[in-house]
């Protein structure tokens, strides 16, 4: 039975005996009454309603629950297709912060390679001129030095040197 379909005192449609339905006063001036029309089949039938009822809310509670779970299989089905084609709001933020934060720190490292590159061309050219002022200052000829190669890597910070 729906859950919109219990009826005011509970019973899901059961007529509720009239003494069940009395004021608490009236109760307390009939308590040796009430004894009386409460006789063994009367608990019965109401333990019986009251376990039925009991069954019928285990079952709505049952029958939601796996409602809930299959909910929830959905979303995260969902949520797994979203990932794998690369479109799921919670990750394409979070993923493009650190597409900048690579591509911000790619530029720092490439200009810091140009600047040691600058540096080390600096101070070849540097060589290159004091080596030419000692052989104008000295009366022996000048040699052609061997030309200078610089040999460069494409990891920041871990070049190999230069020869």
């Amino acid at each position: 039975m729906p859950v919109g379909n219990s009826s005011r005192n509970g019973s899901h449609g059961r007529e509720v005996p009239r003494d069940v339905r009395t004021n608490g006063d009236e109760e307390s001036s009939n308590s040796e009454d009430e004894s009386s029309f409460y006789d063994e089949d009367e608990s019965e039938r109401r333990k019986v309603d009251c376990l039925d009822d009991m069954q019928f809310l285990e079952q709505q509670f049952s029958d939601l629950k796996e409602m809930l779970y299959q909910e929830r299989i959905q979303e995260i089905e969902r949520k797994i297709e979203l990932v794998s084609e690369e479109t799921a709001t919670e990750y394409l933020h979070p993923l493009r912060e650190l597409e900048e934060s690579l591509q911000s720190t790619l530029e720092t490292e490439a200009l810091q390679h140009q600047c040691r590159v600058a540096n080390v061309q600096n101070k070849y050219d540097e060589e290159v001129q004091s080596t030419q002022q000692d052989f104008r200052v000295s009366p022996s000829p000048p040699s052609k030095l061997p030309p200078v190669t610089v040999t460069t890597c494409f990891v920041p910070r871990k070049c190999v040197g230069w020869y």
